[in-house]
């Protein structure tokens, strides 16, 4: 694979001259990215993933997910680069499996922890992140092959919509407060910072156009941000952890996308 990077590189630069693309080293770029989600699916057994069918919820598997970045970087030289990144990333993870309520059964009321399965959660990740890039000495930014490292600022969170969730009732208590309320505050957010470092490539078709490409590897670190006011579901922590560990086995994406030289 290196191989055939290296190859089309060197066909580019016979194309395009000795200093960029046509001169050109101010580079606005736009990816989108993919994953599988295959280590998170394996170590979900126990916090199962269910998905909606009908009015039912049945065992899930996620296969795919997706993001796309922005960002805008410069050559300084044909070997060093600087730029700055903007990314999203939709995920998906598994729910709370439990939520205090408060019910009445006959003339006997109180509270206590109910049992739930409840629809697999959408998790939305924003990063922001500088970045540098590195070529070899056979290479000429931005165009061909080259190593980029970055430090990003991410910030998550669970998107709002009407997850279908199920309560267990084994004896039929009359719930008397809201069930949707009890499970996720959607007012938490979950910052944090991640390290990448990216093979990338880019391919000139035109005299400002270029196809980009590459493989990255992530590492995650994730922490709480509480807010000012709200309630303290029973499921919190298992939530943050949660969140932790679908950010944390996020490491590998594949991306795709086109590039134009300025």
């Amino acid at each position: 694979m290196k191989t055939f990077l290296i190859t089309i590189a060197l066909i580019s630069f016979s194309s395009f001259g000795q200093s960029g693309i046509y001169g050109k080293r101010t580079v606005v770029e736009f990816q989108g990215m993919g994953t599988m989600p295959i280590v998170y699916n394996a170590l979900t057994g126990i916090q199962q993933l269910y998905k909606q069918q009908g009015t039912n919820l049945v065992d899930s598997r996620h296969v795919f997910e997706f993001g796309f970045r922005t960002g805008i970087s410069h050559a300084f030289t044909n070997q060093f680069g600087l730029g700055l990144e903007f990314g999203f990333e939709r995920q998906v993870m598994s729910a709370p499996s439990s939520v205090r309520l408060t019910y009445q059964n006959g003339s006997f009321s109180g509270e206590r922890i109910f049992n739930i399965r409840h629809e697999k959660l959408r998790l939305n990740t924003f990063t922001f992140m500088p970045k540098i890039e590195i070529s070899s000495r056979t290479n000429l930014l931005p165009i061909g092959l080259s190593h980029q490292i970055g430090v990003g600022y991410t910030r998550a969170s669970v998107g709002e919509r009407d997850y279908l969730l199920l309560l267990e009732n084994p004896n039929n208590d009359t719930i008397t407060s809201p069930i949707e309320t009890g499970v996720i505050n959607y007012e938490d957010t979950y910052t944090g910072f991640t390290f990448m470092y990216q093979i990338s490539m880019r391919t000139p078709v035109t005299d400002q156009l270029m196809i980009s490409y590459g493989i990255r590897y992530n590492a995650n670190f994730v922490r709480q941000t509480r807010p000012i006011n709200g309630p303290n579901p029973v499921g919190q922590l298992e939530l943050i952890n949660d969140v932790r560990r679908r950010r944390n086995f996020s490491f590998i994406q594949l991306n795709v996308g086109i590039a134009y030289a300025l």
